[in-house]
């Protein structure tokens, strides 16, 4: 999948909450210059806004399960890493409940 940021992403990123492993990749970035969202300074002069384009992959697994330091030093080899699909609706919905509860500041633990 491209996603399309106004900051440059770093290729590997994760975060471990309750268990889980959530891994998030962004590979090949390319810059482009959007026109149409330039800024101007102060003396009317145009700033182009810089926009990065990434392949970006996320996945999440139980923590201690995915190996993280060979996802780190190579991310485009797991660019294309499946998530694991294999959980029941039921735990996919609890997991995302725990992780809404944790962004949120909730107490669920």
């Amino acid at each position: 999948m491209k996603v399309k940021s106004d900051v440059q992403q770093p290729s590997f990123n994760y975060k471990s909450l309750y268990g889980i492993d959530y891994v998030y990749l962004y590979v090949n970035e390319t810059q482009s210059v959007n026109e149409s969202t330039c800024t101007y300074d102060a003396s009317g002069i145009a700033e182009p806004h810089i926009e990065y384009e990434y392949d970006f992959n996320e996945f999440s697994a139980k923590s201690g399960t995915l190996p993280l330091d060979e996802i780190k030093k190579n991310p485009v080899k797991y660019i294309n890493y499946p998530s694991d699909t294999s959980t029941s609706l039921e735990t996919r919905v609890t997991d995302l409940e725990v992780f809404m509860n944790a962004l949120l500041g909730g107490a669920n633990k």
